[in-house]
């Protein structure tokens, strides 16, 4: 009985279904058939002009069941911002995969607008009320273009874009083919529409003039980054390209290259949503461009042997990326980058000369690099001059980094040298982390050692040896010792001098520090050398002068002086004994003769001559008639450079600063190595040079009297051996009576 009431209970359940179809009719077995409906334009934007305004919208239907029981697609158009449409059909829609279906609907634009809107609308199944809906936007423009380019470059050999014939517009995709060369000359503006680029397969030669660029630019009148792709060259492209005298803007990437290489030099490449160049295995070249406000300036991928020379870079995030490449950065000007102004991920990296500004986080960034040099360079402000991470063989050498916020230098896991560097950060100087890093004459204040870093701090040392006549000694020994190993034994060169000698100062770890004893012990046969051996303070790079006293009249032969020079001196000095008491009659019988004025005074070559007053006024005076009479003249001052050229009318001359101030006509008081060596570059080589340094007494402040002392020496032979001449204005109240002496002696006062 109970199977036979089931049975009955089945049959029953399936006659009522049956009677409930067949009330619904063919349509009950369609439900359900829309899955969902999408719907876009071939472009996102047109022109209003004849073949280039036909949009074109395509409606995606994803669907289950049986084609055709699928409700026709409708398609309304509307105008900006309006809220019925202005045009409205209904498409059949036709198969192109398993279960999606597809309905297009055109409209030839006649006016123009921004925001445009397409609308597809499908039943959910036949009849229903139900319905699936999907939009979209574009714009219509108007047309901006003289000439439309609607065809890819594929002609063999030249096509030459004629700017008479411009604006040329761009709004498909378009190709330079191989075996061609598109030559855009100068004057010449390409517009691209939304979404387009030019690709180079073949040769494009961009040839303008720094006053007649060509111009790559959105066909948008309010251009925005992002506008238009951009110029992509493709691995086929010959590497003879050239792009001079550019201007490209508006784009997702302004330049990419991939595979080949480019040469881009005097351009301009702005305003992109993505890196402005990107190279990807390439070693193009990129020389005095203007490239900023994107997102990455320069992003350089697997290259080796890219150079970018004398850009300027700035307002991007990064301004130059660089990711497992080997690049040389020469002379760049990268400032207002937001993150970093160059930052590199597992490269080898050569940054010579350049200015770095204001580059937010960092001015430069290391990480996994196995070997960099940053030499030349100035990094002013930011919060970190150069930070490294696990890294290597890092070289930063004759650079400033001053101003930073926070560190000059901030080193995690690294090794690293510093030399000839100047380190002036608003907190710290210098911050190590498991690192091990060497300063070579190097200025800084006080270094943070954390987690077993060892810093070893060095300086140079200049050896001078002469006779007690002034005489310079050659081929004299110069033994060195640090605590008592010897260093070097070496000998003097023609002119006396042993020069750069690399002493250890002292070594300090997390555990403290500890200070070397550098001793110098110079030997010359026949000769007995004052103070010597000695001990060398190598707290700052210096000279030490060794005074040679002969032990018997044979030994003059070493040094080349003939014995009867020696005795004709003797006698000429003993005329002088005896002329002197006539020489002071006659002069008590003048009158007294009016002291000069700097107009009369005549230096001589290779002197340096001494002012003893509070004030430097009549220094000035006398460099600026030297300046007036030819001279090329260096001043470094106390004052402010502005207010001396003013002051004293010495346009014409180079004028330093010395301050702990940040800019590149300052000099820091503390390194008084690099002082020097700023001194001896300018005059090097010159005829006819004159040096004015003020502001001894400020060097007394800034680092000892002592060390003043030896760095005047320093500049005594710098003078003598360049045939300059230096002028030292300073308040003799500065200093105590032995270094006073000490300093006169070499000097003459005027």
């Amino acid at each position: 009985m109970f199977v036979r009431r089931r049975s009955r209970s089945t049959h029953l359940a399936l006659a009522l279904l049956t009677v409930v179809l067949l009330a619904l009719g063919p349509n009950a077995a369609a439900r359900d058939e829309i899955q969902a409906i999408s719907v876009a334009t071939n472009q996102v934007e047109y022109v209003n002009a004849t073949g280039l305004n036909t949009v074109r919208a395509i409606a995606n239907v994803s669907y289950s069941g049986n084609l055709a029981n699928l409700d026709p697609v409708r398609f309304d158009w509307y105008d900006p911002g309006a809220s019925t449409p202005f045009r409205t059909t209904y498409v059949r829609t036709s198969p192109v995969a398993s279960s999606v279906a597809r309905a297009e609907d055109s409209w030839i634009a006649t006016r123009e607008g921004t925001g445009f809107n397409v609308t597809a609308t499908v039943n959910v199944t036949r009849g229903s009320a139900t319905k699936l809906s999907a939009y979209t936007l574009f714009n219509v423009v108007a047309p901006r273009v003289s000439t439309w380019i609607t065809r890819d470059f594929d002609s063999p050999g030249r096509v030459t874009l004629d700017p008479g014939l411009g604006p040329y517009g761009i709004c498909s995709d378009t190709t330079v083919a191989v075996g061609t060369e598109l030559v855009v000359q100068a004057g010449t503006v390409i517009l691209f529409c939304r979404d387009t680029g030019l690709f180079i397969n073949g040769i494009l030669t961009v040839d303008g003039l720094p006053a007649s660029k060509a111009y790559f630019l959105s066909h948008q009148a309010d251009m925005r980054a992002g506008d238009w792709k951009g110029i992509v060259f493709r691995s086929s492209a010959l590497p003879d390209s050239i792009i001079a005298n550019a201007v490209i803007q508006a784009t997702t990437t302004g330049l990419t290259v991939a595979t080949t290489s480019v040469r881009v030099v005097n351009s301009m490449i702005l305003l992109a949503s993505g890196p402005a160049v990107r190279l990807i295995q390439s070693a193009s070249i990129l020389s005095g461009n203007t490239i900023g406000a994107a997102d990455v300036g320069i992003r350089i991928e697997t290259s080796v042997g890219p150079i970018l020379e004398a850009n300027d870079i700035s307002t991007t995030r990064i301004g130059i990326l660089v990711t497992d490449s080997s690049v040389r950065l020469t002379g760049n000007d990268v400032s207002r980058c937001r993150e970093a102004g160059v930052q590199a991920l597992r490269s080898v990296v050569d940054v010579l000369g350049g200015t770095f500004r204001e580059n937010g986080d960092r001015s430069i960034f290391l990480s996994h690099s196995q070997s960099a040099r940053i030499v030349g360079v100035t990094l002013i402000g930011g919060n970190d001059s150069v930070r490294a991470e696990d890294s290597t063989d890092l070289l930063i050498a004759s650079s400033a980094l001053s101003g930073a916020r926070y560190r000059s230098v901030y080193f995690v896991n690294v090794s690293a040298i510093l030399e000839n560097t100047t380190l002036a950060a608003q907190q710290s100087d210098l911050v190590l982390v498991a690192s091990n890093t060497t300063l070579i004459n190097t200025t800084y204040i006080v270094p943070e050692l954390l987690v077993s870093s060892v810093l070893t701090v060095k300086n140079y040392l200049h050896v001078l040896v002469e006779t007690n006549l002034g005489q310079r000694v050659p081929n004299a020994s110069v033994n060195v010792t640090a605590d008592g190993v010897v260093l070097s034994i070496l000998r003097t060169d023609g002119n006396g001098w042993r020069r750069w000698l690399l002493l250890t100062d002292r070594v300090v770890d997390t555990n403290g520090e500890q200070e070397m004893t550098n001793v110098v012990h110079v030997l010359i046969d026949g000769f007995r050398v004052i103070a010597s051996p000695r001990e060398a303070d190598m707290r700052t790079s210096h000279m030490e002068r060794f005074i040679a006293l002969s032990i018997g009249p044979a030994s003059y032969a070493n040094i080349g002086v003939d014995a009867f020079l020696l005795l004709l001196l003797a006698a000429l000095l003993g005329l002088l004994v005896l002329a002197i008491p006539l020489y002071r009659r006659r002069k008590e019988a003048r009158s007294a003769r009016p002291r000069p004025m700097p107009g009369e005074l005549v230096l001589d070559p290779g002197a340096v001559y001494a002012i003893l007053h509070e004030r430097p006024d009549r220094a000035f005076l006398l460099f600026a008639e030297e300046i007036a009479g030819g001279a090329k003249g260096l001043a470094i001052t106390r004052l402010y450079p502005e207010d001396v050229r003013s002051r004293y009318r010495i346009d014409t001359a180079t004028v330093l600063w010395m301050s702990r101030s940040f800019g590149n006509d300052s000099l820091n008081p503390t390194n008084l190595g690099a002082l020097a060596h700023e001194i001896e570059r300018f005059v090097s080589g010159k005829q006819n040079s004159i040096v004015l340094l003020d502001g001894l007494e400020y060097l007394v402040v800034q680092t000892d009297s002592r060390q003043v002392v030896r760095f005047v020496q320093t500049l005594v032979d710098i003078v003598s051996v360049h045939k300059s001449r230096l002028i030292l204005p300073f308040d003799q109240r500065a200093f105590g009576e032995a270094d006073l002496s000490l300093i006169l002696r070499d000097l003459q006062t005027l």
